[in-house]
């Protein structure tokens, strides 16, 4: 079914295969491929009804595309059998590279924010990142002990998954024990979230999902928590150069903190600091365009610390 969603009142549809479908994913306004468990369908959402259909793998669950010349589909074939990560181009389907995972809980959904990465969840907690473009057989790596469903990945360093209510956000280069979160707590009144179904993150602030009781959530994947590193002061030079400079408490002095900047969900400015004598550090980030940064301050892989920071224009 396409509708437009700001007006939905005359959605258009068409039956693409007979025994229902388990996932879609659009990269264009006019190319979006659906699959079922054994069949890919790629067509123009504007015109479905001659979809053009491929068979890339068995026991498809999920899809993501991140371009129109390339989509990864997650297989779960069963019988004792591997996952497996397939890509194909939707336009010359007879050609695939294959990824086979093992690990300890089903694959469940798979995010692919460019065409050479993407973060894969599985339900025993753990996440497999992989270059999509090269067979091979990732490692999944264990970041919960609780069940994780789904995954958004809104920049290629930022992936936040969930599962049973509760979420978890993460590098996926480098993945840590992240905390989680737990999505009904900042209900009004608290409410328990059930499983999450499926998850959108459209930005690295904020990502909405729903449950199976009918419920939406929306939340900024990575909440302020109990300041470890804390933003002081953060000051804009006569050359536009951003100087940071901040107090960790408990600090040790040599531990080391990232800071690292992003606007619109893309990193644009990392430095590794080092805590000083007097639990501080400062350290120039360079030169900055007007505009609003997330910063965010990681200690041991762990985000302890997010601030937002808005640089004007020097005088």
């Amino acid at each position: 079914m396409t509708f437009d969603p700001t007006a939905p009142a005359t959605p258009s549809s068409a039956v693409l295969h007979s025994s229902g479908l388990t996932g879609i994913a659009c990269p264009t306004t006019s190319q979006c491929t659906a699959i079922g468990i054994g069949t890919a369908y790629t067509f123009n959402p504007a015109a479905p009804q001659t979809p053009a259909s491929a068979q890339p793998a068995f026991g498809m669950v999920a899809i993501a595309c991140p371009s129109a010349s390339q989509c990864t589909v997650l297989a779960s074939p069963g019988n004792g059998q591997p996952d497996t990560l397939v890509t194909f181009d939707p336009g010359a389907p007879a050609q695939t590279t294959k990824n086979t995972v093992s690990g300890a809980g089903r694959l469940g959904r798979l995010s692919c924010p460019t065409t050479t990465q993407c973060t894969a969840v599985d339900a025993g907690g753990a996440v497999t990142t992989f270059n999509p473009t090269i067979a091979g057989s990732p490692t999944p790596v264990q970041i919960s002990d609780l069940p994780l469903h789904v995954i958004d990945c809104p920049s290629t360093a930022q992936c936040t998954a969930a599962g049973s209510g509760l979420a978890v956000t993460f590098d996926p280069k480098v993945p840590g024990t992240p905390k989680a979160i737990d999505l009904g707590a900042g209900q009004a009144p608290p409410a328990t979230i059930a499983g999450i179904l499926h998850l959108a993150c459209a930005t690295a602030e904020q990502c909405t999902g729903v449950d199976n009781q009918g419920r939406e959530v929306t939340f900024d994947p990575v909440p302020p928590l109990p300041p470890v590193a804390t933003a002081k002061t953060l000051s804009l030079t006569s050359r536009k150069s951003v100087t940071v400079v901040a107090v960790v408490a408990d600090g040790k002095p040599g531990t080391k903190v990232l800071a690292r900047l992003t606007q619109g969900g893309k990193l644009r400015k990392r430095a590794t600091l080092k805590i000083a004598e007097d639990t501080s550090f400062t350290r120039r980030l360079g030169h900055l365009r007007a505009g609003t940064y997330v910063a965010k301050f990681l200690v041991g892989g762990k985000v302890v610390t997010t601030t937002k920071i808005k640089v004007k224009r020097a005088r």
